[in-house]
């Protein structure tokens, strides 16, 4: 399991709540991470993907997420193939207007 813990993540005048659900290993070329036009509206293609491929996966986030719920992708690259990398999913969760939380 990941020891990452992101607990809120602030874009201007709101703060948001992270959850990380899913840790993958995926080609640089994986669509269905890459082209998020793919799953803008409706993330169940993307939880599938994520719960048949991820290294780490929390059903328990993932399935509270709804249809046209947040996902932040962040990656990285990784040196486990060539032009391999490293996907961490989090569910972007309420966030609260004003907040300075951090």
């Amino acid at each position: 399991k990941p020891q990452v813990e992101i607990t809120t993540c602030r874009w201007p005048e709101r703060s948001y709540r992270l959850e990380i659900f899913a840790v993958l290993t995926v080609p640089a070329s994986e669509e269905r991470i890459f082209h998020a036009a793919l799953w803008q509206n409706d993330i169940a293609g993307l939880l599938d993907y994520a719960r048949e491929n991820a290294l780490h996966f929390s059903p328990d986030t993932a399935n509270a997420l709804p249809p046209d719920g947040r996902v932040l992708a962040l990656t990285t690259c990784s040196s486990e193939f060539t032009n391999a990398r490293t996907v961490v999913l989090a569910a972007v969760l309420s966030g609260e207007s004003g907040s300075s939380g951090g």
